[in-house]
């Protein structure tokens, strides 16, 4: 019996991504890629049907871009800012389409992304990002850009693990 496609697109992420996650578990905050139970957690509040600009912080190999674009409508665009270069490669390879635009940079450049595309507001935001591992400045500039950039009924949501909240408690005592 074969691999189903899920499984097979799984094993190419996983490859890739846990590589990464153990050169730099701080950036990638993880070891491995977003289950499917998370993504459609993730998924869930998001009000995509309707959608006409999202964004998606720390795409990482894909596994959450894979069914946000399964899901929205054909006319809107998908933003995802990844800062790994190896992820980076990754989602060019395994994704294309006019809908999805790969911005390899910080979440922080979000405002002058829109800006320049001509595009926004930002009707969803889905994150990834290790926010408690970053810098507060960082993970401000990031987080105040979303908030100006998010239309009426905008909806973010946001995972955090637990470690990188343990770590970040730790380190500031």
């Amino acid at each position: 019996m074969g691999l189903a496609v899920r499984d097979i697109q799984l094993a190419m992420s996983l490859r890739t991504f846990t590589p990464e996650a153990l050169k730099d578990l701080h950036t990638t905050a993880s070891l491995v890629p977003s289950s499917r139970f998370l993504t459609s957690a993730m998924l869930a509040p998001l009000p995509l049907a309707r959608a006409r600009c999202v964004v998606e912080f720390g795409s990482g190999t894909g596994v959450m871009t894979r069914a946000l674009l399964k899901h929205l409508p054909a006319a809107a665009k998908l933003i995802c800012f990844e800062v790994n270069p190896r992820f980076c490669a990754y989602l060019r390879e395994n994704f294309s389409g006019p809908r999805l635009v790969l911005i390899a940079a910080s979440a922080e450049c979000l405002p002058e992304v829109l800006a320049v595309r001509g595009l926004g507001p930002v009707d969803a935001a889905l994150s990834s990002l290790g926010l408690t591992s970053m810098p507060s400045r960082t993970r401000e500039a990031i987080l105040e850009g979303l908030i100006g950039s998010l239309g009426p009924g905008g909806v973010l949501t946001q995972f955090q693990y637990l470690h990188s909240l343990l770590f970040y408690l730790q380190a500031g005592d």
